[in-house]
């Protein structure tokens, strides 16, 4: 798991307005876990057919990893 978090936090950034979509049984591309709300994050190639949608658990540990590491990749700056 700690690859995952690694990779995505190397290869994708937070957008501004993230997509978050809610429904049953969605999968996150991170941690493969079926939930019922995810967000979403952008490649650093801006191909949007690399975007990812995570789950919250996910996204907090990709964010600290960003926070960390590179947090230019958090736009706007938030705060965890």
């Amino acid at each position: 798991m700690k690859e995952k978090i690694k990779e995505f936090g190397e290869n994708y950034h937070d957008v501004e307005v993230p997509i978050i979509t809610h429904g049953f049984n969605q999968k996150c591309d991170c941690c493969d876990k079926f939930v019922s709300t995810r967000i979403s994050i952008e490649h650093d190639s801006k191909d949007s057919s690399k975007d990812k949608r995570i789950c919250p658990d996910c996204n907090i540990a990709i964010t600290t990893y960003w926070k960390e590491n590179h947090p230019n990749k958090i736009i706007p700056e938030k705060e965890y």
